[in-house]
């Protein structure tokens, strides 16, 4: 279980560091798949679970549905960490610059 959870944080960090953006530019050919969390969450973890854990086909496509909706989640919040990571850095700076 811990190698399926592994292969969708993955699959999440791929796409929301821009991986799957510059693999695509490196290679010149626009695949969606790179670039939708829910897609590449849902495939890697289908495949994983099926041809790797062997689940049954019914569980891999249940929990393959399962963790492709909780990826967008997953994505909202990385979103708005980033949104206030940016924030925070950008007041730090605006300090920075008026104690010069």
């Amino acid at each position: 279980m811990l190698g399926i959870v592994l292969v969708w944080f993955s699959a999440i960090m791929f796409v929301h560091l821009g991986l799957g953006d510059e693999i695509c530019k490196v290679i010149r050919i626009n695949l969606f798949l790179f670039r939708c969390i829910k897609c590449l969450s849902f495939w890697t973890v289908l495949g994983y679970s099926f041809l790797i854990v062997e689940l049954p086909i019914e569980g891999s496509v249940a929990l393959a549905f399962l963790l492709g909706y909780a990826a967008l989640w997953i994505e909202l919040l990385l979103d708005k960490l980033a949104d206030w990571y940016d924030e925070i850095y950008k007041s730090m700076v605006a300090k920075e610059k008026k104690n010069e």
